[in-house]
């Protein structure tokens, strides 16, 4: 009687996937299967150097034999966020009447291709606090985003780069205001949402600008961003974020303090009308009334004018 014999065969999945074998895959036959020899199985020669192969659940060991019949229970699972190719040999079995037949005698190897996916960004929540400044910083250098997230960022994919994508913003008494790498121009952050955010790279700045008449308290929201897609500088949709997205599924606010500083009050004297005294009369200073009046204006509005 002739040995059944195997296929080498080649698989691909996404990274953070995983493959569920068939029969099929194996590639089984045999010269006798017109005298009743069906497949039996396959049995696992060496396993693969990464990942884990099991079988309902439990680990397969180097030497198992898996039954036709529970192939689809056999399934490889790549280490996660891994990529890359591994493969195992095994060797394909048959029976005959339900007894134990032939065996390949030639290992063969099944090679599974993990394609690359990227991996979300994780934000851990820091509340940051930028620089605090006064209500006449009109013109205050800002801080670049880098400087803002620290290292609230951490992201599993080799070579990933940082950046925000802003969702949100209370701008107090002034404005927020972007500046990109290499520009020399600030520009107003504007409106910003969920669906309509604001990127910026890591080396990018942002600034808040006070009306310079009054303190306020400002902040932005952001999720943080891999620049897997989407250009600084535009708008972008992050209502899709975590998992495979360039957006972190968690979000964090960022602050600053504008203190107050007093301002001089304006003051206006305003001319009131004429007083009339005879000629070569005597008049009593006393009995003089000034008509005018003197208008304070201070922005201060808490002050009080003495």
């Amino acid at each position: 009687m002739a040995n059944p014999t195997g296929t080498d065969f080649e698989k691909t999945i996404n990274e953070d996937g995983a493959y569920t074998f068939t029969s099929s895959d194996f590639g089984w036959s045999d010269a006798d299967s017109w005298f009743g020899d069906t497949f039996g199985g396959v049995k696992i020669t060496t396993l693969p150097a990464s990942g884990t192969l099991t079988l309902n659940g439990t680990a397969v060991e180097s030497g198992d034999k898996i039954a036709a019949s529970d192939i689809p229970n056999l399934v490889w699972t790549p280490v996660a966020n891994a990529n890359g190719d591994v493969s195992f040999d095994f060797q394909v079995y048959s029976k005959w009447f339900g007894f134990d037949g032939g065996t390949d005698q030639s290992p063969n190897t099944a090679t599974l291709h993990v394609a690359a996916a990227n991996d979300a960004p994780v934000l851990t929540l820091s509340s940051p606090h930028l620089t605090s400044i006064n209500e006449d910083a009109v013109d205050n250098a800002g801080q670049t985003i880098a400087s803002v997230l620290g290292d609230s960022v951490a992201d599993v994919d080799t070579g990933a780069v940082e950046g925000i994508a802003i969702t949100g913003l209370t701008s107090g008494n002034g404005t927020w205001q972007y500046q990109l790498a290499g520009s020399a121009d600030w520009v107003n952050v504007g409106s910003v949402s969920g669906t309509g955010a604001l990127l910026l790279g890591a080396a990018d700045s942002i600034r808040f600008v006070p009306n310079g008449e009054n303190g306020t308290d400002a902040s932005f929201t952001y999720h943080a961003w891999d620049q897997t897609s989407g250009v600084h500088g535009t708008l972008a949709d992050t209502t899709t974020n975590g998992t495979t997205s360039a957006f972190s599924s968690g979000s964090d606010t960022a602050t600053i303090a504008v203190s107050e500083v007093n301002d001089p009050a304006k003051i206006e004297v305003l001319e009131g009308s004429d007083t009339s005294v005879t000629e070569d009369s005597d008049v009593t200073a006393g009995n003089l009334v000034a008509t005018g009046s003197i208008s304070v204006d201070d922005v201060d509005g808490a002050d009080t004018a003495t």
